[in-house]
């Protein structure tokens, strides 16, 4: 009886943290996601915001990602169990010009190591997915499927800068709490295994389940991410493992 009440237990939080991780993973993500900030691989000083430095960026560049999540063992909750996937972004094509742009860039997953009892729990779709740049806004476009574009980025980055990926909630901030709200919390130096960056932030986006952080450096974008559930034990990390920057335009 106690492993069934655990099961339902760790279910239900689990539910509840997938809810959240729907507006926040792609904004997060992307698995990008979001990625797609990209640009000339370059290291940058601090001591000043950033802004949508390398646009537009090559068709062709790619961002290659370790996604590693963990979850706990039912009937065990002292241990826990890891799978492990790599996910690629690559910029397909770019439409219009500076201040408005529109970015495609596909997402292949593949699958590394995983217990024969994994249940995976995050959104990491295959697929393509379609971004736009409106002056120094950056937007996850879903309006085609019927649902809500995201604001995943509000140029420039500054320390104590805070958004809200809802757009039906722009001026709210408060009401944004717990719901999504971004905030740049650091500014700092940032190492991963492409190399080590030298304006980098962290980006935190905050949910009542837990909050999910991104590094964000200048000239690449999105280097890491990791999120970790308030209660349950289980999150995930994502880690750049390569960037190439694709052929400049002709």
């Amino acid at each position: 009886m106690g492993a069934i009440v655990f099961l339902i237990q760790f279910r239900t939080h689990r539910a509840v943290a997938i809810v959240a991780l729907v507006v926040a993973v792609f904004a997060t993500l992307s698995l990008c996601g979001v990625t797609f900030l990209g640009g000339a691989f370059q290291v940058k000083p601090m001591g000043r915001t950033t802004a949508l430095s390398g646009f537009p960026f090559p068709v062709g560049t790619t961002w290659v990602y370790s996604h590693s999540e963990y979850q706990q063992v039912i009937g065990d909750p002292t241990q826990t169990i890891t799978a492990t996937r790599i996910y690629t972004e690559t910029v397909l094509r770019i439409e219009g010009s500076a201040p408005s742009l529109s970015f495609v860039q596909e997402r292949t997953v593949s699958q590394v190591s995983a217990p024969p009892d994994w249940e995976s729990w995050t959104v990491l779709n295959p697929g393509l997915y379609q971004y736009r740049m409106e002056g120094n806004k950056i937007l996850e476009v879903h309006s085609s499927q019927g649902q809500q574009d995201l604001l995943l980025y509000d140029m420039p980055l500054a320390v104590g800068k805070s958004w809200c990926p809802l757009l039906v909630l722009p001026d709210n901030l408060p009401s944004c709490h717990m719901n999504g709200l971004r905030t740049v919390q650091d500014q700092a130096r940032y190492t991963t295994p492409v190399g080590t960056f030298d304006d980098c932030y962290e980006i935190a986006e905050e949910y009542n389940s837990g909050g999910v952080h991104e590094w964000f450096c200048d000239g690449v974008g999105t280097v890491a991410r990791k999120y970790d559930h308030s209660g349950t034990r289980f999150g995930y990390e994502d880690t750049l493992l390569r960037f190439t920057v694709g052929s400049p335009p002709r």
